[in-house]
């Protein structure tokens, strides 16, 4: 038996086993084919998504940096800006606008940063302008109207009153605030005649809100009336009354600004139709205590 199982292999068995072990050495060949051609794929895919991915990352990065560009070349043209005015109402008549662009550039020289227009302190700026020019109001608007271009709407101010001291006239708006320059479309109808002898100087207060409230007043009231005041005449030492005169009256009527403006023209109506159905000669008519009324 034991001979039997040592003998050596025959020429047949050993072609077998040989054939047998390359059909094995085959198999396994065409498995690692199979399995190298998958991971090929992969290779393939993944570098597709990487290459991808870059060129977003490029895009995105050449976006940003074109929206840069575009913001620095805003940023740097607001500093070689220039700079025109006009009128808010559009009637740019008589208007030196020179003159206000230059001190609006005067003020971006001392505050450069603030030529962007989104750091621009907007009352100070004013500010500016009123110190020199005392008949700027406001600034209404401003716009951009080309590259490193931008336009001022200024509003002025409107008189109530033109105010006659020294020999010069100023004007007079509803703040209280004499200017010189009257850039609006009307000139005011009331003249106010300061015999006061305070002081007065363009650009400064003339006198307090309520008393031009009580000049504004009496105006308004006695257009309601059918009353035409031609002047207002600030007596010396005073600014507690007034003085008017009334279209088609040849006397003065004193009002006092103490008192309800309302209140005395409404007196005043009822004194004017009193003492034009008597055909009364009068010098003067006081008014300025309440419910009465004093004349000669």
């Amino acid at each position: 038996m034991k001979d039997q199982q040592e003998r050596p292999k025959t020429r047949r068995e050993l072609r077998a086993e040989i054939l047998a072990r390359r059909e094995n050495r085959d198999a396994n060949f065409r498995r690692g084919e199979a399995i190298s051609g998958y991971k090929k794929e992969q290779s393939e895919r993944a570098k597709n998504k990487k290459l991808a991915i870059r060129r977003r990352k490029i895009s995105f990065f050449l976006s940003v940096l074109a929206f840069l560009s575009i913001l620095i070349f805003i940023f740097l043209g607001q500093f070689i800006a220039s700079f025109s005015v006009s009128k808010a109402d559009q009637n740019n008549i008589n208007l030196d606008s020179e003159r206000y662009s230059k001190i609006i550039n005067d003020y971006f020289t001392e505050r450069p940063i603030e030529r962007v227009i989104s750091f621009l302190n907007k009352k100070e700026l004013i500010k500016k302008l009123q110190s020199s020019t005392p008949e700027v109001k406001d600034i209404e608007d401003i716009s951009i109207t080309g590259i490193s271009k931008y336009k001022f709407k200024i509003l002025f101010r409107e008189p109530v009153a033109s105010w006659v001291v020294e020999g010069k006239t100023l004007y007079v708006d509803s703040d209280g605030i004499a200017f010189e320059k009257n850039l609006s479309a009307k000139e005011p109808e009331i003249s106010v005649h300061d015999e006061s002898g305070i002081s007065i100087k363009d650009g400064k207060t003339v006198a307090s809100s309520s008393f031009l409230s009580f000049i504004g007043k009496v105006i308004s009231a006695s257009r309601k009336n059918n009353i035409h005041i031609t002047q207002v005449r600030i007596p010396p030492l005073s600014l507690r009354q007034v003085e008017l005169k009334v279209e088609g009256l040849n006397y003065i009527i004193k009002l006092s600004s103490s008192d309800s403006a309302e209140g005395q023209i409404a007196n005043l109506r009822k004194a004017i139709d009193y003492f034009n159905k008597h055909h009364t000669t009068l010098k003067y008519l006081d008014l300025r205590v309440e419910g009465r009324g004093y004349y000669k």
